[in-house]
């Protein structure tokens, strides 16, 4: 039987060899995953903003876009689109997701991918598929209502030559334009902290982005899922985004504490700039349906709830 078990394992092993073989080293350093629900325009914009942002990089570095459901779509005169054909009317005009995709798809480079999923599973589903159809080494997750800085992804790239930084995450603000959720300018993001309640806030929140204090490199607890980057061999192990949060919110604070709890660090890097319009990612598309924000939350209080740490006295 032993002799048995043994002439069994043999092809087995040659097997995985095989695949291994078929699947080849990577071919860039770096993958860059962008989900979308039906924001194109947010898209090509956030696109055209990768190559400078990744200035120096040689083109390194390859973009897989996850159409995460997108719907057919009508306009109407609450949401005008395109100007109608002349002598066509736009009521009744229907345009497929293939249609709407278009322009996003001229704007990528053959080594670039584009992913479309028939039915929406939402964020981190589609995060986890887009970083499943890549195999570099480095990993960045980008949505679309996020426009990074010319040098702003080189820099988070240098970041990961210490091999103990596990995630980075950049400094996000709100938009010069007018925003309905901040200061034109000020302070989005610089890293999450705990309140003494165990529940997570952006600090620094609406803050001028020249303070001394904002432009301080530091270890966080967490950095926001609106961008960041990390080890594909890290996002492995763990498994990706939990995708028990469902539609989203949360699932990037638990990725940065399971990268934690494996002795890896989370760093915040203020040298890397983005302009994030809160929430332009799902004003027409998967924000209809809302996030169950309360619902999430008491699920990750429940399952880290011994690993919080309140620390927004560092940031008073």
């Amino acid at each position: 039987m032993v002799g048995g078990k043994r002439k069994r394992g043999k092809p087995q092993q040659k097997k995985s060899k095989k695949k291994q073989k078929r699947g080849g080293p990577p071919k860039y350093l770096l993958d860059i995953v962008m989900p979308v629900y039906g924001e194109w325009g947010m898209l090509a914009r956030a696109i055209g903003q990768v190559e400078q942002a990744a200035e120096g990089m040689q083109g390194e570095y390859r973009i897989i876009v996850v159409d995460n459901g997108t719907p057919p779509w009508q306009p109407s005169e609450e949401e005008p689109g395109e100007e109608p054909l002349e002598g066509e009317e736009s009521e009744g005009i229907t345009i497929s997701p293939e249609e709407q995709a278009a322009p996003v798809k001229e704007l990528l480079r053959p080594i670039d991918r584009f992913i479309r999923i028939e039915e929406n599973i939402g964020y981190p589903g589609a995060c986890n598929l887009g970083a499943s159809k890549g195999n570099s080494p480095l990993l960045i997750v980008l949505t679309s209502d996020v426009y990074m800085e010319p040098g702003s992804i080189t820099v988070l790239v240098r970041e990961m030559d210490n091999p103990q930084v596990g995630l980075v995450g950049p400094l996000l603000l709100f938009p010069p334009d007018e925003s309905p959720h901040g200061p034109a300018g000020g302070v989005q993001s610089a890293g999450i902290a705990f309140d003494i309640g165990g529940d997570p806030f952006h600090v620094f929140l609406a803050w001028t982005p020249e303070n001394p204090r904002v432009k301080q490199r530091r270890e966080m607890q967490a950095v926001t899922g609106a961008m960041f980057i990390t080890r594909r061999s890290l996002w492995q192990q763990i498994g990706g985004l939990n995708e028990i949060y469902g539609a989203g919110t949360y699932e990037d604070v638990e990725l940065c504490f399971e990268i934690r709890q494996r002795g890896y660090t989370v760093v915040f890097q203020p040298a890397a700039v983005g302009y994030h319009y809160v929430g332009g990612s799902i004003e027409h598309g998967a924000g209809k349906g809302g996030f169950p924000l309360s619902l999430n939350a008491m699920t990750f209080k429940g399952r880290w709830a011994q690993f919080l740490q309140w620390d927004a006295f560092r940031f008073l």
